[in-house]
């Protein structure tokens, strides 16, 4: 390093200290808050921010050279859109919980004592379409959503004025009080950062966007932003840009001059850098624009790939259309530099979905989501559906308690998840995207009152029969405590032995129940019997016994199944969670549930008991 270039970059390193302390700040002032919930790989991340500033749609078709003389670039910046690679790249989305107050970042216009009026240009997304911040809520972009007559939110920000200190305080006004705040996001010239009242401005153009999500009574989500522009016409802090370790050498005052600075970098050389306002995001629009550039160093070259096709550009502006599906964007570029030849690639990829409307959007047909309950474990089912009816299973379905992400625990008439919950207000975040990428949320909270172990936390109904053997109830309906800690199966061979019954349990699955006398006079009803003997899949066994019945009795597809409130479980009764005032009923079977009104293994029979 020559002397004279190391004199300036120490220069720098105390210029930029002096700066930092007249200002009052740390350095740790200007770190980024981490993500407040689950955060999604940055490769998907949810919000579009605009790329001309404005928060308008891009505009513009795409210049795609297919011609590109560099027959090696070309061919390393090929890729398929849709190929698994790329979808590996996408990761799961996420969602983030509810604060505790609406209240902790709301503000009223009138106490800023500054006569700002809101000047800013708000988009807000339809009821029913996704909301989402690009750290918090992937898959969302309000960029995208119709514009509407409610506006969510007021500021005392007064687009495109004139400032003269960089430190720029401004309050938000939440308008709708009977929505509960979800997300709230500031970003300055496309940088997410900390807000408590006030920004830090560059010189010149500053555009400033605001975004917020809410949740109503229901648990739907509404969101909007709004984007400003304010001009810093001179900043009274302005920190130089951090030198690099390289560059951290003494100054030229504890060096003796060799004379050699004659081969330094010039004064009005900078060292280059690859400077864009393209980011990882998913958006509904069909192309998208950004600005792409090599900054510093001499003889600079950049060139911009999407799916390995070369883009061209105008002073550094491109438009490019996009997939539906995943499109990866590369740019790879190099400059001189002291000597060197300083090379740079990025890659970004920009999930594209169909848009999402009231009338597209996917949604929650079924739920069982419950304002209060008594236990720490609760078992979750959701059922949901795109627009044209088509059900969405686990793989389309987000559940989040408390930001971490729950796995899908079973899949049959309900899609499941099991909660484990701890005690007061739990957040629960459920996003339903279709196959074409439209999605919705939902928010709900939970509020669990905890209990000992053993401890009674409710009552339910369980009920026995075996219609299809002729026998009818074999017990009417008898209450059965439900205990913390105690599983359904638990709690169902305890009260089953109280009322004169033997269980004979294969891991947590009902094989037999016996008693003396209890099937004494069986017999399968003969249009039952008829159907069963047209039935391929049913075999007759021919096994029977007069006190217990039992997995595989008369016929090959017989057993005892489990319906709660008039539903069939699709898992072990070890896994079953009851709350106070179900109705448990054990079911005997002859043809796997086809013959007692279950269809998940088929079509019913015409005769169903």
């Amino acid at each position: 390093m020559k002397l004279r270039y190391i004199s300036r970059t120490a220069a720098v390193i105390f210029a930029a200290a002096a700066v930092f302390a007249a200002a009052g700040l740390k350095p740790s002032d200007t770190e980024l808050p981490k993500s407040a919930a689950f955060s999604p790989k940055p490769q998907i991340a949810a919000e579009n921010t605009a790329m001309d500033g404005t928060g308008d749609d891009p505009v513009g078709s795409s210049e795609e050279d297919k011609t590109d003389g560099d027959e090696n670039d070309s061919d390393e910046s090929k890729a398929d859109n849709s190929s698994s690679e790329n979808a590996e790249k996408a990761g799961s989305d996420g969602l983030s919980p509810l604060p505790e107050d609406n209240d902790a970042v709301d503000s009223d216009a009138s106490d800023s004592g500054e006569s700002r009026g809101d000047g800013g240009r708000q988009r807000q997304l339809a009821p029913d379409s996704p909301s989402a911040d690009d750290d918090e809520l992937p898959g969302g972009d309000p960029q995208d959503g119709d514009e509407t007559e409610e506006q969510l939110f007021t500021t005392s920000i007064r687009d495109g004025e004139h400032v003269s200190k960089s430190l720029y305080s401004f309050t938000i006004t939440h308008l709708n009080k009977s929505y509960k705040l979800k997300t709230l996001t500031v970003k300055v010239n496309g940088r997410k950062v900390p807000w408590s009242g006030s920004v830090t401005l560059a010189d010149g153009s500053n555009s400033i966007r605001i975004y917020a999500s809410y949740t109503d009574r229901d648990g739907q989500v509404h969101s909007g932003f709004r984007e400003y522009t304010v001009w810093l016409d001179s900043a009274d802090t302005r920190p130089d840009s951090k030198p690099s370790d390289k560059d951290s050498l003494p100054d030229e005052e504890s060096l003796p001059d060799d004379g050699s600075s004659e081969e330094s970098a010039p004064e009005h050389i900078t060292e280059p850098r690859l400077v864009t306002d393209l980011s990882d995001m998913t958006t509904s629009a069909e192309s998208i624009s950004f600005t792409a550039y090599i900054e510093g160093g001499e003889n600079a070259e950049l060139k911009a790939y999407i799916g390995g096709r070369r883009l061209t550009s105008a002073d550094g502006e491109y438009t490019c259309t996009l997939n539906i599906g995943l499109n990866t964007i590369k740019l790879k570029g190099s400059a001189d530099f002291g000597g060197e030849r300083c090379s740079f690639e990025q890659s970004f990829v920009i999930r594209r979905t169909a848009e999402t409307t009231p009338e597209t959007a996917p949604h929650l047909v079924y739920n069982n989501v419950p304002e209060s309950v008594r236990g720490d474990t609760y078992t979750l089912d959701l059922i949901a559906e795109d627009y044209t009816g088509e059900r969405i299973y686990d793989n389309g379905i987000t559940v989040l308690l408390g930001g971490t992400e729950i796995k899908c625990s079973w899949v049959g008439e309900y899609t499941s998840y099991l909660l484990n919950l701890t005690g007061g207000e739990n957040t629960l975040d459920i996003r339903v995207r279709d196959s074409e990428g439209r999605s919705t949320d939902y928010a709900f909270v939970i509020v669990c009152a905890a209990a000992e172990d053993g401890e009674v936390i409710g009552v339910c109904s369980i009920r026995m029969d075996a219609a299809v053997l002729g026998l009818g109830d074999l017990m009417p309906d008898t209450d059965m405590e439900i205990r913390q800690g105690e599983s359904a199966v638990d709690a169902i061979v305890r009260t089953l032995e109280e009322n004169g019954f033997t269980v004979e349990l294969r891991g947590a699955y009902i094989a037999r129940i016996s008693r003396e006398g209890m099937a004494y006079g069986a017999a399968i009803p003969e249009p039952l019997r008829e159907e069963l003997e047209a039935d391929n899949d049913v075999r007759f066994s021919g096994t029977d016994s007069p006190d217990s019945i039992g997995e595989r009795d008369f016929t090959s597809l017989s057993g005892w199944m489990i319906a709660v409130n008039g539903h069939y479980i699709s898992y072990g009764a070890g896994d079953l969670h009851l709350r106070d005032g179900d109705l448990l009923q054990l079911r005997f079977t002859l043809a796997a549930g086809r013959d007692i009104g279950d269809s998940s293994a088929g079509e019913l029979y015409e005769n169903v008991y």
